[in-house]
């Protein structure tokens, strides 16, 4: 899973048209928090392939050319014809809240993989969520900085910017929580 990810995301900074949208919301709900979103996209045109070696040269929007390699993991790749269009998907997803000591935690971690079903297009598609929480040891409402204990017993300080709304509502004990997904989705489509 990790080489199709990688291999994501070298389509991604390969490919010189790329498109992002950088979005940031407000959490819902009594306590602080915020979410930061960023979605990329790329596509590029199947030029060439060397079946032997599944090297597949990819040509993006603006005419730069690269070529990747197909590893196994890749099923369907008979399937890929030249002229096809790659179409690479990211997304990132960053909520920063604050939960209350008696909440239990949504999530710890999570991953899901699809691949294509046989005889149509290659494809993958990938999500995966962590969370990590830290508990308020200290909050200093003046200079909007909070003692925080991550779970591995290390203690940081940080400064909390003036996008996190309803801050003094921030209480000894919390739980801070991040939460990041990210998922990515690779497939070839006719022209």
């Amino acid at each position: 899973m990790k080489k199709i990810f990688l291999t994501g995301l070298f389509l991604l900074s390969a490919i010189a048209t790329v498109r992002a949208d950088e979005t940031m919301t407000k959490m819902p709900g009594d306590k602080p928090g915020v979410v930061w979103s960023n979605d990329i996209s790329a596509k590029a045109t199947v030029t060439a392939i060397k079946t032997e070696t599944r090297e597949i040269t990819l040509k993006g929007e603006d005419g730069n050319e690269v070529v990747v390699v197909a590893g196994d993991e890749v099923k369907n790749f008979p399937q890929i014809k030249k002229g096809d269009i790659v179409v690479v998907e990211y997304l990132e997803s960053v909520a920063l809240f604050v939960r209350a000591p008696e909440d239990a935690p949504a999530v710890g971690a999570a991953a899901v993989v699809a691949v294509a079903a046989p005889g149509q297009k290659p494809g993958v598609h990938m999500a995966q969520t962590e969370e990590v929480t830290a508990t308020v040891l200290k909050v200093n409402q003046k200079t909007r900085e909070l003692v925080l204990q991550t779970q591995d017993g290390a203690k940081h300080t940080v400064k909390i910017g003036p996008e996190v709304k309803r801050f003094d509502q921030i209480k000894k004990g919390d739980h801070v929580v991040s939460r990041i997904t990210t998922a990515v989705a690779i497939s070839v489509q006719k022209p």
